[in-house]
């Protein structure tokens, strides 16, 4: 009776754990948001940004690189999905151009506070572009950054004469870091966008996710 026992026990659990196994799901089969895969699309597009340019944001020549990401509802092969996956590859490009707006709204801010000079906030140095040609980001984005210093300096009753490298400084983060200051660089560094470059698409378990290079060259 007790190995009759023990092989029931035996038994019962072969086919307790048979159930559990075969019910296991194959992430690699499933497409649908929100599935558990050892690699998604945006796992493989970061994994491609890192082995072609180490990182995202400003690269050492000028360039920007980004990633952006959607999810395609549905599961593949079926009509709603194959209608989908336009849409989701647009909203893709946009979230990597909302990241490109965020690099470069931080890159030329903080490039705008190592130029800033200590004098007069209002002089024609370097905040101001050459001769007749249009002003870029940088130097928007200086004149800017000049003409809040100089209401700060009055607010806080500094001579802009006399103000001190640490003086500038501190006022210039102050400014650089609220939240009008960064809202306006955004906007300013979503029209500088031009000519941008998708490098790489991914597509796999149910998200899609874009690689894109904004040339410096290209930028207004």
């Amino acid at each position: 009776k007790l190995k009759l026992f023990k092989i029931s026990i035996l038994l019962y659990s072969i086919i307790l754990f048979s159930g559990t196994l075969f019910s296991m799901p194959d992430f690699n089969e499933i497409d649908k948001p929100g599935a558990v895969a050892k690699k998604n699309a945006t796992d493989e597009a970061n994994k491609f940004v890192r082995e072609r340019y180490g990182k995202q944001g400003l690269q050492s020549n000028g360039d920007y690189i980004a990633v952006g990401e959607s999810v395609i509802p549905g599961k593949s092969g079926n009509l709603k999905w194959e209608l989908s996956r336009a849409a989701s590859y647009d909203k893709a490009i946009l979230n990597a151009k909302s990241e490109l707006v965020k690099f470069i709204a931080r890159e030329v801010g903080q490039k705008a506070l190592s130029e800033i000079e200590v004098g007069d906030p209002n002089s024609q140095s370097s905040s101001r572009p050459n001769g007749n040609s249009s002003p870029g980001m940088l130097d928007k984005v200086k004149m800017l950054l000049n003409a809040k210093l100089d209401k700060q300096l009055k607010a806080e009753g500094i001579d802009p004469n006399e103000v001190t490298p640490d003086q500038l400084e501190r006022l210039s983060r102050k400014i650089i870091g609220s939240s009008t200051f960064k809202k306006t660089t955004e906007v300013m560094a979503e029209q500088s966008i031009c000519g941008l470059v998708v490098k790489k698409v991914f597509l796999k378990d149910g998200r899609l996710a874009v690689v894109v290079r904004q040339s410096d060259a290209m930028m207004k």
